[in-house]
Formats: C-alpha cells, sequence, structure tokens
C-alpha cells in the first residue's frame, strides 16, 4: 500500500506525505491494539469494556487498510463495504465508552489552564491551515474566490475571539463568586478546605487555625435587624485584614464564623495574632448612629501537633473556640491535650447516657425539707445520682449539661417525674403523712411544648392527685417543679404560660435564678409561689458570717 504511493505521479508533496502516513498509521494501530489485548489477556483485566474497544480498533484498522487498497485501485466507491466497516468500529468504540461510564458519575471540565488554551486555540489554527492548503490547491493564485473564503475566515475568527473573551471574562466572575463570599469579599468555606488541604500535604511545614466567631451576634441579627448584621460582618472583615495583614489567610465561613490560617506559625506568633484581634475589637460598630459592642471568641490548633487532617484541626479550632465561650468570651484558647481530655469525656458522657435509663444506672436520692421554727419535716427533694460502672459516680453538674446539648435532659427528666411521683405514691400507701416532693426541671425540659402534658400524665398513672389534703405547708401542693439555676432567665413568654398553667393545676413552682424571679413576680402576681436560694449565694452569706464574727 505504501509503494504505489510513492510511484504515483503528485505535485503536492504534503499530499504525498500524508498519504503515505494513512498506512504507517494503520499498522501502528493494528500493533498498540494487538499488544494491549495479548497484556490484559496475562493480566486477567480483559473486561467487556475492553473487549468492544479493541474489537472495535480492529474494525477500524480493517476499514481503513480497505479504503487505501480500493482508493489506489479506483474501485472504492461510497456507500460500499468500507464505509460499514468504519460505522461497525465507531458502534464498538461507543459501546465500550457505554460499559465504562458508572452511574453517578459527572464528568468535569479539566482545571489545566494549558488544556483549556488548546481547546480554545486548536479549531482557528485548524481554519487557517485549511485556508493555506486551499491557497496552496490554486497554485497561489489569490483570486476572488480565495479572497472571499479567506475574509469569511478572518470574520469568524475575530468574531470568535470577541466572544472567547467575553466568556472568560464571565468564567472569571463565577469563579470568583464561587471561591469568595459576596457579603464580605473573603474568600469562603470551599477556598478554605482547598487551601487548607495543600498546606496539610506540605511535608515539615507548620501551621495555626485561627477559628473566630462573634459573641451573641444572633442578638444584633434579632434586635436591629439583618441589615445591622450585615453592615457587621462587613466592618469584622475589615478589621481583621487589618489584623492579620496580607500574608496570612482569611476566610469567612459562613454566619458569623471566620477563620485565619497561618503559615510556618509557633504557638507564640498564633497567640499574638489573636491578641491583635482582639485588640481591633475594643472599639464599638456603629451602625445608623448607633454604637454596637461586637466580641470574638477565637479557637486555635496548630498543624501537626494537634492533628494531619483538615477535618481534625477545624474540629479542634471549633473546640477551642467553644471552650473560649465558656470562660467567658472574649477571648482565645489553644486546643491541648487537657482539653482533648475533656472532650473525649463529654464524648464518652453523651455516648453512655443513651442507655444509661435502661441500664437502671440512674438513682433518686431524697433530701429531707425542714422548716426550722417546728424542725419537722416538710417535704423531700428528689437528687439524681447517675452510678456508673466504669466511670464511677458521675456528678449532675457534669451529665446534665451534656444531656440538655444532646436533647436526652427530657427523657431523663421525664423518668426522675415518674420515679419520685413512684417513690411519693409508695410512701402514702404504707401509712406516711403526705409530703411534697421536689424535683429539678432544666430550662430545656420546662420549655418543651409537651412537659405540661407529660406531667399530668404521670400524675395520672401513679394515681398521685396535684393537691394533697392535709399536707403542711408548702407541702399543699404535691409536685412542685423546680426551675434548674442559670438559664431560668432566659424563658419568659412561654415560660409564664406554663406556670401559669401548673399552678392552675396545683403545682407549685419554685424559681432557682433571682433574676427570673423577681421579673416573674412583676409580670404575674401569684398567691404561691417559693424562692430558693443558690447554693453558692448561701455558702457566700455563711462564710461572711462566719468571719464577722469574734
Amino acid at each position: 500500500m505504501i509503494n504505489p504511493v510513492l510511484n504515483a505521479p503528485s505535485p503536492f508533496i504534503l499530499a504525498n506525505l500524508i498519504s503515505v502516513a494513512y498506512p504507517f498509521a494503520t499498522l501502528s494501530i493494528l500493533l498498540v491494539t494487538l499488544v494491549l489485548y495479548y497484556f490484559m489477556k496475562q493480566q486477567g483485566t480483559l473486561n467487556r469494556c475492553m473487549q468492544f474497544i479493541i474489537w472495535g480498533m480492529l474494525c477500524q484498522v480493517a476499514a481503513d487498510s480497505s479504503y487505501a487498497y480500493l482508493t489506489l485501485q479506483g474501485l472504492h466507491r461510497s456507500g460500499d463495504a468500507v464505509d460499514l466497516l468504519w460505522m461497525l468500529a465507531q458502534l464498538l468504540i461507543g459501546l465500550g465508552g457505554f460499559y465504562a461510564w458508572k452511574p453517578g458519575t459527572e464528568w468535569t471540565p479539566a482545571a489545566n489552564p494549558d488544556a483549556i488554551i488548546k481547546e480554545t486555540y486548536f479549531p482557528y489554527v485548524s481554519v487557517v491551515v485549511i485556508s493555506v492548503l486551499v491557497t496552496a490547491s490554486y497554485h497561489w493564485q489569490l483570486n476572488a474566490l480565495i479572497l472571499g473564503l479567506l475574509a469569511l475566515v478572518l470574520l469568524i475568527i475575530v468574531r470568535q475571539l470577541h466572544t472567547t473573551r467575553i466568556l472568560n471574562k464571565l468564567m472569571g466572575e463565577y469563579r470568583y463568586l464561587a471561591y469568595h463570599d459576596p457579603l464580605t469579599g473573603l474568600k469562603n468555606r470551599i477556598r478554605f478546605q482547598q487551601d487548607l488541604e495543600r498546606i496539610v500535604g506540605k511535608t515539615g511545614e507548620r501551621a495555626g487555625l485561627l477559628l473566630i466567631d462573634l459573641d451573641r451576634f444572633k442578638v444584633i441579627n434579632d434586635t436591629l435587624g439583618h441589615h445591622a448584621g450585615d453592615h457587621v460582618l462587613v466592618q469584622t472583615a475589615e478589621r481583621l485584614r487589618r489584623s492579620v495583614g496580607t500574608r496570612s489567610l482569611l476566610y469567612r465561613l459562613g454566619g458569623d464564623e471566620f477563620v485565619v490560617i497561618l503559615t510556618d506559625a509557633e504557638n507564640s506568633w498564633c497567640a499574638a495574632a489573636a491578641d491583635r484581634i482582639l485588640g481591633q475589637f475594643r472599639e464599638p460598630f456603629r451602625c445608623e448612629e448607633i454604637e454596637i459592642i461586637v466580641t470574638p471568641s477565637i479557637g486555635i490548633s496548630i498543624y501537626p501537633d494537634n492533628g494531619c487532617t483538615s477535618n481534625d484541626l477545624l474540629k479542634y479550632a471549633d473546640a477551642a473556640m467553644y471552650l473560649a465561650k465558656e470562660s467567658g468570651k472574649n477571648s482565645f484558647r489553644f486546643y491541648d491535650t487537657e482539653l482533648h481530655a475533656i472532650m473525649a469525656r463529654k464524648m464518652k458522657l453523651e455516648h453512655e447516657l443513651r442507655r444509661a435509663i435502661e441500664r437502671r444506672q440512674f438513682k433518686l436520692h431524697y433530701q429531707p425539707k425542714f422548716e426550722l421554727r417546728t424542725k419537722g419535716i416538710i417535704g423531700m427533694e428528689a437528687l439524681l445520682r447517675w452510678e456508673h460502672p466504669e466511670l464511677g459516680v458521675v456528678s449532675p453538674a457534669e451529665f446534665i449539661p451534656v444531656a440538655e446539648e444532646s436533647g436526652q435532659i427530657v427523657a431523663i427528666g421525664d423518668w426522675v417525674l415518674e420515679r419520685a411521683c413512684e417513690q411519693n405514691k409508695s410512701w402514702q400507701d404504707k401509712g406516711y403523712p403526705p409530703l411534697c416532693v421536689s424535683v429539678n426541671v432544666s430550662v430545656r425540659q420546662f420549655q418543651h411544648r409537651e412537659f405540661l402534658m407529660s406531667v399530668r400524665s404521670v400524675l395520672q398513672r401513679t394515681g398521685l392527685p396535684p393537691r394533697l389534703p392535709g399536707a403542711r405547708d408548702y407541702g399543699e401542693h404535691h409536685a412542685k417543679r423546680e426551675g434548674e439555676h442559670g438559664r431560668a432567665a432566659g424563658a419568659q413568654t412561654d415560660g409564664h404560660q406554663h406556670l401559669d398553667r401548673r399552678f392552675r393545676d396545683g403545682l407549685l413552682v419554685a424559681v432557682h435564678h433571682p433574676e427570673a424571679a423577681h421579673r416573674y413576680d412583676q409580670d404575674r402576681q401569684v398567691l404561691h409561689r417559693r424562692y430558693r436560694r443558690p447554693r453558692s449565694a448561701v455558702h457566700a452569706q455563711d462564710d461572711h458570717r462566719s468571719g464577722a464574727e469574734p
């Protein structure tokens, strides 16, 4: 097939070269196909996809060889068997691609700029080459037809280049919006994850991750509106830019959370950066002549000391940030072994709490209440204790906050109420005088919409009336529910409705928080009300009195 091409007279050298290269390409495809088939057969990796591709390539080789031979002999006609072989080859290769595709996978364009440039300019180069070949076929005689063709090609290229420039500009804007926050102009969470993965992938490099969260930002949105919150976020971004400089990487993750990545940073540098950030927030923000005081809480994790993956670093910085909030806000905290132990302990408690009721690890202790005048017992307070086989006796001050955060406090509170009512009913059935039993309730359980229904259901199941005839003083109201100290001030509107319903049912409510008790006293004139002082206040007063005595 090659000798006839070389011997054929032709004034075009390029045409002869293409005709000679055609059989060589066909033989190369045949050789590669046979080697690929033999190699995959030996390795045992010849699947259905590769079988279709190999058979398609063989059909392509047969079609190309037949076409070259028939063309040299002058016997080729359009629509003969050679065209059918080409169609069969394309069909087989397409079936191979179909079986290679996996459901759920999507094609994503290459992010390589060189590949984009090749895809953009390859059609133009091809058009120019075709124009040159057409001109050469007319022995470089620029007649009207050739000039019109060149002008048309030039107009198409200019128009296409203009369209490509506009599209590239739009793509740049879309790419900017994809990796930047539209409100503050900072890089967003997607870019943060990419940059952090790149930094973590480098060996021998230290980095500090500062997670910044604005304290009580939700109050600003709720009271002044979202426009004021947006203004604070924009000003926060500007202050963070001034505090960290241009060498550090600054991001907004979303809401009121910001992240700073310090490369080649030691602990002292991270602490200095956190101090500069806190210093930027000493001046209040101004929004429509209103001064807004905003403080940040910062959690810091160090790579590779605290973690070697981006998820671990962000998780540990988040844990340190919440510890800074619990420590009084407007401060920063490093993630360390102590905090790791606290987190591990907290996760252990949360996991074990889920089965504590089933495994009967909770117990109720009853603390008697005495009347100072008569020195008689007028009631009992049910105190929850958790006796774990591995952790030992866990303090309520430790596991109650965990139960509140995980949402398990409602189930635990219902269990406590039912056990306390069953025990009180048992005492009455044994002939003991009726007494008031107090059960502590957290604010989250108190605000639950089915809380009142749960109390009534427990009283009905245990057969205990809300009012006990003959009960002394505070024992006149049987099932007294006490609000937990510390958070009761937050329950006002819904809490007042719950309180009013409980008084109508004959239940006595005691509030541990002084401000909440005073506020409720002003809003509702309650006949049966009692306020129990916090234990810390009693101890402080006892210490003061003991110090005043001679």
